[in-house]
């Protein structure tokens, strides 16, 4: 299903989801580093905001030992000096108190943790603090004496309420520093988490990337290496072998570049092949046509040689005969005929040496004689021969020779007369 969806996408479309697989792997890589290392600073921010609970539970156990210091010297000496940390510890204990619980409002056991402390502050003011410094104030007065100061603080109410303040804070300070061990824990593990995730996702980017690449290159390098091995094959002449391999190729249901260049490709070979196919067959019609030609060439030929000996036997002994008679005639009129007998003879003559040199015709190799000749030569035997032609037809041939008896003419003085007789 994948590898027909690869294939039927474009090229563009190809190198686009080659170039955002990667990207996709970067970019989740580095959203959970993001993430990793949000969770650090989130980490380290409370590792902070509980080191300032801590130091924050640390000056309120502060002010409580302020407050009972500043106490216990007023009783024993009764100088009011000593109540001024008193005064100044318990003049910001309220706010104090309230900075802290708001600081570890996420933390509701802490909060309630901190309203015991207060409760149990303001129960040592009325049970202890003040109560005891207003005895002392008397005793100051002259109306006590120090044993009622003795007394009150013998019955340890102060120390008592003191001490779990103490150990409330102590608790406080210990759930927070655990909180802190926790968090600590925790931006440990991020820290290493995200050096896990980055080393392992830039490992596994780079391999799924090149992986990819690999794969998506050479699936599309096989289809490309068999259009032009194809290719080779046409240009070789391999029709077709080159149509075979293509068509053999060209079933998958690709529909990208390649798919539409395989088949327009694949269309032209077979067309080439059939082209083959067409000229190949022409080309024994054309064989065997040409092979009937010659042979009825070579009987033509055979033919007219043969008429032309079978002809020129008896025109010799017309011209043989022809011939006595004009060396034992003295008459003029039959000398002259029988003149015109042998000049037509000597030419029917020529015309059948003409066609003994057919073959020379046919392969335009005749050759012409090349001679001097007078030009009455020509038209004398010609005009002998068809004037008596004429005349039994009643025409008269009327023929005007302009050129002087004393020139004479270079060339094929036979040829010309066949052309005039023609």
């Amino acid at each position: 299903m994948i590898l027909g969806w690869f294939d039927n996408i474009s090229l563009q479309k190809k190198l686009f989801v080659s170039f955002c697989i990667p990207i996709a792997l970067i970019v989740t890589v580095s959203f959970s580093v993001h993430e990793n290392t949000q969770s650090m600073v989130e980490d380290n921010h409370w590792v902070v905001h509980t080191h300032k609970a801590i130091a924050r539970a640390q000056e309120l156990l502060n002010l409580v030992v302020n407050m009972e210091t500043g106490q216990r010297g007023y009783l024993i000496t009764g100088d009011p000096v000593f109540l001024e940390p008193y005064h100044l510890a318990l003049d910001v204990w309220r706010q104090k108190i309230q900075t802290l619980a708001a600081q570890v409002s996420d933390n509701p056991p802490q909060v309630d943790r901190l309203n015991r402390i207060d409760d149990i502050h303001k129960t040592w003011l009325k049970e202890s603090g003040e109560k005891e410094i207003q005895q002392r104030n008397l005793v100051n007065k002259g109306e006590a004496d120090m044993q009622s100061v003795v007394a009150l603080t013998k019955q340890q109410t102060g120390k008592q309420l003191i001490d779990q303040i103490r150990s409330e804070i102590a608790r406080f300070i210990e759930i927070e520093q655990q909180l802190i061990s926790v968090r600590v824990v925790k931006s440990d593990n991020s820290a290493q988490q995200t050096d896990y995730v980055l080393l392992v996702g830039t490992l596994l980017s780079v391999f799924i990337s090149l992986v990819i690449a690999a794969w998506s290159s050479n699936r599309i390098k096989r289809r490309i290496d068999i259009l032009l091995a194809a290719a080779n094959q046409v240009a070789a002449g391999n029709l077709r072998e080159g149509a075979s391999t293509l068509n053999l190729h060209s079933k998958t249901n690709a529909q990208d570049e390649v798919a539409h260049l395989t088949h327009s490709f694949q269309k032209m070979a077979t067309n080439l092949v059939k082209n083959d196919n067409e000229m190949q067959a022409k080309n024994q019609e054309l064989v065997a046509e040409r092979a009937k030609a010659e042979a009825a060439v070579k009987a033509k030929g055979e033919f007219l040689s043969t008429m032309s000996h079978e002809i020129r036997t008896p025109m010799n002994g017309v011209l043989g005969i022809s011939q006595i008679i004009a060396s034992q005639t003295q008459e003029p009129e039959t000398k002259e005929n029988i003149n015109i007998i042998l000049d037509s003879g000597h030419h029917l003559m020529t015309i059948l040496n003409d066609i003994l040199d057919f073959s020379k015709v046919e392969e335009n190799k005749l050759e012409l004689e090349v001679a001097p000749f007078h030009f009455v030569q020509v038209i004398q035997p010609v005009c002998s021969a068809i004037k008596p032609l004429a005349d039994e037809k009643g025409i008269r041939l009327l023929i005007e020779n302009n050129v002087p008896a004393h020139i004479q003419l270079i060339g094929d003085s036979a040829r010309l007369r066949q052309i005039l007789y023609n």
